[in-house]
């Protein structure tokens, strides 16, 4: 199991290239640590046949980043839980689990609620939301 606490979230949907990003990072600059999901809002079938429909996640570094399948993503009032299909955590020597750990307003949690929801709208039951 990967743990990492992260003090700086962040979500947002960014219209002009049609990408959802999620963010958690040790600080907001100068980021040492940091787990980033984006996603793409609108995917055509080249996109599909080359598999650039998945969730993009970042995990620390771009050199440990690929489009990946999830199988299943738990957002707490106080963590993120992620389970990596097994592919995913052997090409890039991680732990399938990926915990992240933090405190977040009600207002911060809701917007990254949110915008899970639409990352994940196209797989039902992928993501769970619970104590929120």
């Amino acid at each position: 199991m990967f743990i990492q606490n992260a003090h700086f979230l962040y979500s947002n949907v960014d219209e002009e290239i049609d990408v959802v990003l999620v963010g958690f990072a040790d600080q907001e600059f100068e980021t040492k640590e940091y787990i980033l999901l984006q996603r793409s809002t609108v995917s055509d079938d080249q996109d599909k046949a080359l598999g650039l429909d998945k969730v993009h996640i970042t995990l620390n570094r771009e050199d440990c980043s690929d489009y990946c399948d999830i199988k299943e993503i738990k957002l707490r009032r106080d963590s993120l839980e992620i389970i990596l299909d097994d592919t995913t955590a052997k090409v890039h020597r991680v732990p399938n689990h990926v915990v992240i750990r933090f405190h977040a307003a009600i207002d911060q949690l809701q917007s990254i609620r949110n915008h899970l929801e639409l990352m994940f709208q196209n797989e039902p039951g992928t993501l769970k939301c619970t104590d929120i």
